[in-house]
């Protein structure tokens, strides 16, 4: 008779182990954080990891996110066969066991079925699919994907913004000396440092605010007078002509030939013949958007002109927005919005700074004006306004698609919502013309070349947006990987028709107004570049976990190479009249026009040298062939990086109030030093920045001497209580 004893049973542990692996091995206390308190202050954050005795990984985790009261909750099963409810718990183990405990901590379980339960209202009706769609998420544990980023909120009385999926502080927070994130905060919480860097972060955060609200201008009322704040004919000449040649390729918005007739007839007509308002708002804004690009005679003409360029920009906020509204709903509206809404990411200290909040208000305009539809549906346009119509659809699909990116906002249009066509291949004094003209080539250029260029990826960028911001669905690293290979495609094709674009200097008539320069090659390229780079950063910050995502970590790092080295040639420490045109947008830009000073490339940089030195083996250790390999690889990221720490500098001794990116920089650059020596990091690290803090309180006082009066009996810090309560600040 065979023997019916049970095999000897593994010992259970009475209490499951709460700690992680690392400070049971190292026996210390575990404050059971991710990372945890021990692991970060033994430089091993990434490490961090929580097993039970018995190897079940995930069954400590999935007890604590589900709490005491279910503990048959588990994940939904990913398809609907005969597996046991045992076998089904196991697959979840080991699916929770693959993801960060602070994201299993925060993810709602779904309930098991139950027939008895009535579906929830709204859903009865739905299609399978559909509901598919709204379900919580189903994980894999054989599948790439991985799951939406758990956003950020700071909710404090003065503002309350969401931090998205594309938000910097998702990858700054990877950093050991970052500190912990709170939600209410936006850069990290100092709670450890000394109390000289408190100081010197407060003191530093007050000049910012105060120079910031006593260098804008505060328009109260709409300008009654538009001519008359207009400098002379001379000057407003250049300026428009410093737009035209820079964002205008891009951004198709006026018609050249028409805008520079009505121009011309505000100089020669004026006592005579009153101009439209709506002209003198577009022209203002064009004008606001030149003060960025034009070689200012002196400071005080720099000034002023900034100054200029606010009080126009506000005037337009009124014009759009005031009693008049109604009045702006048509095509010259829409043309002052668009250039409203690139002005303010474009010129210096403009109040509104998260100006593309306004861009969802733009594409609903532009849907109700019937932009969206095929203008070969409406027989009684003419030829000028179909085409019109056609670049100002594509323009607005541009500046939506970009505010989407950079606030991870949800793009409520998709290509099937729209059935559009892409502007013809024409100059501008081919429409004008009124005649029947064939449209060009693509292979010839003409003023719309650049536009065209660009909207042959806008379908793909607006698939890429909507694979973001869906919180709904894990992202599929398949699908990344299949679009990152597109939006390359892209690039290359970018940079193929600019290597074959000759000028030949030519301009007879009827050839092109607006030509093509290395300005519009570097800033379509980063332009296309960012969006394989939020493509595949979710991933590139798992690669070091899961090998899988090696390809994404490459990727991510290459196109973040390629944006902050677009900029490496410029030489900051002339004076701004020598200055190009890319290094004066980054001086004022946001967003995307921050060219190659992105702080989410300098982020990514950064972290991708510090994840190669802890891969290597210990500083003291005496290096190999392969070390010295690794050191040489990585000298053209730290470069990349040194070199933007001495642009922001540039920037900041030039009226540029931001010093984050340059105070990161500063603090990455100095980790890095300091684990290839072996040093301590963090004492390290909060030197240098109170070192940069100072150095940055010291040019920032006296740009506000010379900027305040003296006789002014208000100190700085009165000025500043205001609108920037100091309770707000870390460590108060």
């Amino acid at each position: 008779m065979p023997s019916t004893a049970s095999p000897i049973s593994k010992r259970r542990r009475r209490r499951p182990a709460r700690s992680c692996e690392q400070c049971r091995r190292r026996k210390i206390r575990c404050n059971q954080d991710q990372p945890c308190a021990g692991c970060v202050r033994a430089r091993e954050p990434m490490q961090c990891t929580y097993r039970d005795g018995n190897g079940s990984d995930a069954e400590v985790l999935a007890r604590k996110a589900s709490g005491p009261a279910d503990k048959t909750t588990g994940l939904m099963p990913v398809s609907s066969g005969s597996r046991t409810q045992s076998e089904e718990s196991q697959s979840s183990g080991r699916v929770l066991a693959s993801y960060p405990r602070d994201q299993i901590a925060h993810r709602p379980l779904p309930v098991q079925k139950n027939k008895d339960i009535p579906p929830a209202p709204g859903f009865e009706s739905r299609p399978a699919n559909q509901a598919r769609t709204s379900s919580p998420l189903v994980l894999s544990s054989s599948s790439t994907s991985i799951p939406p980023v758990i956003p950020r909120l700071r909710n404090v009385p003065e503002k309350t913004k969401l931090f998205g999926q594309t938000h910097w502080l998702h990858t700054a927070e990877k950093f050991p000396v970052s500190g912990k994130f709170h939600p209410v905060e936006v850069e990290p919480s100092f709670n450890d440092a000394k109390a000289e860097l408190i100081e010197a972060l407060n003191e530093a955060r007050n000049l910012r605010f105060a120079m910031k609200n006593i260098g804008g201008a505060k328009l109260d009322e709409p300008i009654r007078d538009i001519p008359g704040t207009l400098p002379p004919k001379e000057k407003c000449d250049e300026l428009i002509r410093c737009y035209f040649r820079t964002l205008e390729p891009l951004y198709r918005i006026v018609l050249i030939p028409s805008f520079w007739r009505e121009y011309d007839r505000l100089w020669e007509l004026q006592p005579v013949t009153p101009i439209p308002t709506v002209f003198l708002i577009k022209l203002t804004l064009i004008l606001a958007i030149g003060t960025t690009f034009y070689k200012h005679a002196s400071e005080a003409d720099l000034k002023q002109s900034r100054q200029l360029a606010q009080t126009w920009i506000q005037n337009a906020q009124w014009w759009l927005t005031g009693p008049s509204e109604k009045s702006t709903y048509n095509l010259d509206g829409l043309q002052a919005f668009c250039l409203l809404l690139i002005a303010r990411q474009t010129t210096f200290n403009c109040s509104g700074g998260t100006s593309w909040l306004s861009a969802g208000s733009l594409l609903r305009i532009a849907i109700t004006m019937g932009l969206h539809r095929n203008p070969k549906l409406f027989p009684t346009l003419t030829p000028l306004h179909r085409e019109l119509r056609a670049r100002l659809w594509t323009t607005v699909l541009e500046l939506s698609v970009q505010s989407c990116l950079d606030l991870a906002l949800p793009l409520n249009l998709s290509p099937d919502g729209y059935d559009a066509c892409l502007p013809l291949n024409y100059n501008d004094a081919d429409i004008e013309s009124g005649s029947q003209v064939v449209p060009a080539p693509m292979s010839t250029f003409t003023d719309a070349s650049l536009q065209l260029l660009l909207a042959k990826s806008l379908p793909l960028r607006m698939e890429i947006v909507h694979l973001l911001n869906d919180f709904r669905k894990e992202q599929s690293y398949e699908r990344a990987l299949t679009l990152g290979a597109e939006i390359r495609a892209a690039c290359r094709e970018v940079a193929a028709f600019f290597h074959s674009y000759k000028d030949d200097g030519n301009d007879t008539n009827g050839g092109p107004e607006l030509r093509p320069t290395e300005f519009h090659r570097k800033i379509m390229d980063i332009h296309i570049r960012r969006f394989t780079m939020f493509l595949h950063r979710d991933f590139m910050l798992r690669a070091r976990a899961d090998p899988r995502f090696y390809l994404s970590r490459k990727s991510c790092v290459e196109a973040a190479m390629v944006i902050s080295s677009s900029g490496k040639d410029a030489n900051l420490s002339l004076s701004l009249a020598e200055w190009g045109d890319m290094s004066r947008l980054a001086l004022v830009g946001r967003g995307l026009f921050k060219c190659s000073l992105s702080f989410d490339a300098t982020l990514v940089l950064a972290l991708e040298v510090v994840t190669q030195l802890d891969d290597e083996s210990a500083p003291q250790s005496k290096a190999d062939a392969l070390d010295e390999m690794a050191k040489a690889a990585r000298a053209p990221l730290i470069q990349a990086l040194e070199c933007t720490r001495e642009q922001l500098a540039h920037l900041i001794a030039r009226g540029n109030t931001s010093l984050k990116r340059l105070l990161f920089v500063e603090a990455h650059l100095t980790q890095i030093q300091a684990m290839e020596s072996g040093r301590p990091i963090k004492p390290a690290v909060y030197e240098t920045v109170n070192k940069v803090l100072r150095s940055c309180v010291s040019v920032l006082r006296e740009a506000w001497d010379a900027a305040t009066p003296r006789e002014t009996g208000g100190t700085m810090d009165a000025m500043t209580a205001d609108f920037f309560p100091l309770d707000l600040l870390p460590g108060t």
